[in-house]
């Protein structure tokens, strides 16, 4: 055993000597200790989950590969006596002495929710997806006479209502199930009351959502083309008990109520409760899905009681009943049957905390692999490259979990994510650069959604520019698809897509393919190098702009690798500024069987009004048009031969930098390779 402070004995004396308060309701013995943070390497790496047994309020953190934990100074003697190594590595900053100021309280918290959804009702709704236990009941009461009423769970559904529809499948015979039309992402947060971060997490990720519709290009398009479900907080009367304690008669720091508030079963267990013993039911332990595994307790006190019977908990219906009626069954009832390559849903459970950050994958029941764990792995290593955070499997089985259920019953990718931090409570300096390195993270899950199991396998679309050219006459779309993030098979097709926020029917008189158009039906983009080889590979497209009228535009891009595989799309904003005119009549091209079109159309007519197009996706500014542009189409606009077009008159067309335009992940052209 190795201990390495000399400090320790006076630690563990401070823990014994600190006088109790005089008058009023007990405090706990963690809240009267020193707090130290012990590396437990050596100890984990045996017996993971006999360390976490002996140190209950660690157990998550340890079934996510944590190493560094933070304990009151009282828990180091039970190591000690276990014979367990451990090394000390200081002093943790102390327990919260009242309500972090960075977090909101649930009823902050949900009037928040109330307000954003009255603010933008064209993209927020609120909806009651079932009540707590305490409310079921007509309310619950502590063993002090504290009353608790019971809440709604809620969950924000943030989406752009009417858009051009949602995303066809990835290729043949994969097309998403009847009604569903939409990718969709489910994120929640507060299953564990303690853990106020991930609610947090949420308010972060909805402000960024419906702040950046019709301001960024991506958010734009995914609002446009996904729905985004996100759970509140999902352990209500839980959350209850844990700001109780900040309030009188009490008045001491928020409580480690981990439980929802059933306490049918614990009428014994401490109270108030402390950091590894107290009543109710772990709801990461109730839901059906291998219930009756190991990995759970029988013990009323216990943080990881699973519970009288399988989702036996008001909170564990209400989100299995929810989650149901967005994600269709799409795998069999077997453990070892694998979810189609074109299922759809993704499914988030957020949790704190880790150091690191760690993204948990199925299974947690067993060590054994899922069946799509190759498609699980990769989405779960995906998402932990774009925050910096880890990913890995449970160090040890967890029963009746999120995650396990969400893959299990459903087929949908399912993770935990342990949000970075060092504690439950969070540091507030530090909380809004840590929600905020999980933002593309989430996006991405997003992006993903409506086939990720598909999407995951595809080539990335990593650099996209758009730029005017052929004297204003023309776009060239310009990007990098790059396949190496899964395997070395090659980039082998691209295509671009366009359309305006919130989407268009079809009929607007736009010749370009639509955002929603079906996979390999977009206006193709070519190799800049003369051929598709390779795993990166740098890509352009020309394209007219006649049809495209004023207003602002996004161009998506897409590529696809040489096993069908298309990836996950991005896009840029293309901004068409200055009067609207009326178009004559339009020509029609006619394509040969060459699909070399051959047109018959009266001349071109003079623009009346001049247009000024931007394309806010780079920064230089390319040449001012001096003449009106009548040439037919170049080759690179070549109309496919199921498609015919309708070409209105050019419109005098100069390009510029748009004053304030917003600039994110917006890049230079790049070096052609």
């Amino acid at each position: 055993m190795r201990i390495a402070r000399a400090w320790l004995p006076a630690v563990l004396a401070a823990a014994i000597l600190l006088p109790a308060r005089a008058s009023g309701p007990p405090v706990r013995a963690q809240e009267r200790a020193p707090r130290v943070r012990v590396a437990l390497d050596e100890a984990i790496a045996a017996d993971a989950a006999g360390v976490a047994a002996r140190l209950p309020g660690a157990a998550e953190q340890i079934e996510a590969g944590e190493t560094r934990i933070t304990l009151p100074g009282e828990a180091l003697a039970a190591l000690r006596d276990a014979g367990l190594p451990f090394d000390v590595l200081g002093a943790a900053p102390a327990l919260q002495a009242g309500w972090p100021r960075c977090v909101s309280t649930l009823d902050q918290l949900l009037a928040w929710a109330r307000e954003l959804a009255s603010e933008r009702p064209e993209l927020v709704t609120l909806l009651d997806i079932g009540d707590s236990g305490c409310k079921m009941r007509g309310g619950c009461v502590t063993p002090n006479r504290d009353r608790l009423p019971g809440d709604d769970i809620f969950v924000l559904r943030i989406s752009a209502q009417g858009g051009s529809g949602g995303q066809p499948g990835s290729g043949p015979g994969e097309d998403p199930g009847a009604g569903q039309s939409q990718g969709r992402l489910l994120v929640d947060a507060g299953m564990h009351a303690r853990e106020v971060q991930g609610p947090e997490m949420i308010k972060a990720f909805a402000t960024h959502l419906v702040r950046g519709y019709g301001v960024d290009p991506e958010l734009t398009w995914l609002l446009d083309h996904r729905e985004i479900y996100l759970g509140l907080a999902t352990n209500p009367d839980g959350r209850r008990i844990v700001e109780l304690g900040t309030r009188p008669p009490y008045d001491e720091g928020p409580w480690y109520q981990r439980k929802n508030g059933n306490d049918t079963r614990g009428r014994g267990c401490p109270w108030p409760p402390t950091i590894g013993s107290q009543y109710g039911v772990d709801l990461n332990r109730n839901h059906p899905f291998q219930f009756d595994a190991s990995g759970h307790s029988r013990q009323p006190c216990d943080e990881t009681y699973r519970g009288e019977g399988a989702a036996s908990e008001a909170e564990t219906q209400a989100y299995n009943d929810f989650a149901r009626s967005i994600f269709p069954d799409q795998r069999g009832p077997a453990t070892t049957d694998v979810a189609p390559r074109s299922t759809t849903g993704l499914l988030i459970n957020l949790h704190s905390y880790t150091s690191r950050g760690t993204v948990l994958v199925p299974w947690g029941w067993t060590s054994e692999r899922a069946p799509n764990d190759e498609g699980l792995a990769a989405i779960a290593a995906r998402y932990a490259d774009r925050v910096g955070y880890g990913w890995q499997y449970a160090l040890y089985p967890v029963s009746g979990n999120t995650r396990d259920w969400g893959y299990g019953e459903l087929g949908i990718p399912s993770y935990v994510i342990e949000l970075r931090d060092e504690d439950f409570f969070p540091n507030c300096a530090a909380l809004p650069g840590r929600l905020a390195a999980n933002l593309p993270g989430l996006e991405l899950a997003a992006n993903l959604s409506d086939q990720p199991y598909a999407r995951i396998r595809g080539p990335e679309i990593t650099e996209l520019v758009a730029e005017i050219v052929d004297g204003g006459a023309g776009l060239r779309v310009r990007a990098t698809a790059d396949d190496g993030a899964h395997g070395t098979e090659g980039v082998a097709a691209a295509e671009v897509l366009i359309d305006r926020q919130g989407g268009l029917d079809g009929s607007a008189g736009v010749e370009l393919p639509l955002s929603n158009a079906t996979h390999g039906l977009g206006w193709p983009m070519a190799a800049l190098d003369g051929r598709f080889d390779a795993v990166v590979e740098a890509l352009s497209a020309t394209l007219r702009t006649d049809t495209i009228g004023p207003g602002r535009w996004y161009v998506v891009a897409r590529a696809r690798d040489e096993a069908g595989s298309w990836g996950p799309s991005r896009s840029t904003w293309l901004n068409v500024d200055g009067p609207t005119w009326t178009p004559p009549p339009p020509a029609t091209q006619t394509p040969t069987a060459t699909a070399t079109p051959t047109a018959t159309s009266t001349p071109d007519t003079p623009a009346t009004a001049v247009a000024t197009v931007t394309a806010t996706s780079t920064a230089t500014t390319t040449a001012t048009a001096t003449s009106i542009a009548t040439s037919a189409p170049s080759a690179s606009h070549t109309p496919r031969p199921d498609r015919t077009s309708t070409a209105t008159p050019p419109a005098r067309v100069t390009s510029t930098a748009e004053p304030g335009a917003p600039v994110r992940r917006i890049f230079a052209p790049f070096a052609l390779r």
